[in-house]
């Protein structure tokens, strides 16, 4: 999440000649020219992804996500989904597109999740809770804490059915631990990028 979320922003800061950490939404003066190409540009690379995408057999199909992967397969994520759609989203909202990185936010985290639960041979109930605590971290980094309500909401919601209280830890854990981390990442990456600037 800490990672899509400087990507973002470098790309934004690189296509529209933005000052380390200013937002798109909140900068003025920008160039007329560099307002209708660069979200044209993104949609070009969105385009070649797709038709890239679309030459592999495996991926033609559409891609799963977490609800439907906890709901149908068992916790089952496609890390390969997982890193599509979460590009997808990123290249979209970093050139411009009003487009949340909620979705991919949450494919990434839960497809991780996935991929460390199948790694560790995890049980069909245990991995479904993994890949909800997954979706739930990731959207609650995204607010460095503000948003554990709605997470652990997104977390029952992936889980679609009803845990043991057992899940208890990992649903106020998961989503609490992420915005820690996501604030310190968050915290030192402005700053480095500030100091790089500098120089």
């Amino acid at each position: 999440v800490s990672a899509m979320n400087i990507a973002t922003q470098s790309l934004r800061e690189l296509l529209y000649g933005l000052p380390a950490g200013a937002r798109l939404s909140a900068s003025a003066g920008i160039d007329p020219l560099t307002l209708l190409l660069a979200p044209c540009l993104g949609g070009a690379v969105l385009g070649l992804m797709i038709l890239a995408v679309g030459r592999f057999r495996a991926m033609r199909r559409a891609a799963i996500d977490p609800i439907e992967a906890n709901a149908l397969r068992g916790g089952n994520l496609s890390m390969r989904d997982s890193v599509v759609v979460s590009s997808q989203t990123l290249i979209s909202n970093g050139c411009g597109a009003s487009v949340g990185l909620e979705a991919g936010y949450t494919q990434i985290g839960s497809g991780i999740a996935s991929l460390l639960g199948k790694f560790f041979n995890l049980r069909r109930n245990d991995l479904r809770l993994i890949v909800g605590c997954g979706a739930a971290a990731a959207i609650a980094g995204t607010a460095s804490g503000k948003a554990s309500g709605p997470a652990q909401y997104s977390f029952w919601m992936s889980i679609s059915t009803r845990q043991e209280s057992a899940s208890l830890g990992g649903v106020r854990s998961a989503p609490d631990n992420s915005s820690r981390v996501f604030g310190a990442v968050m915290r030192i990456g402005p700053s480095w990028k500030y100091r790089m600037a500098r120089h």
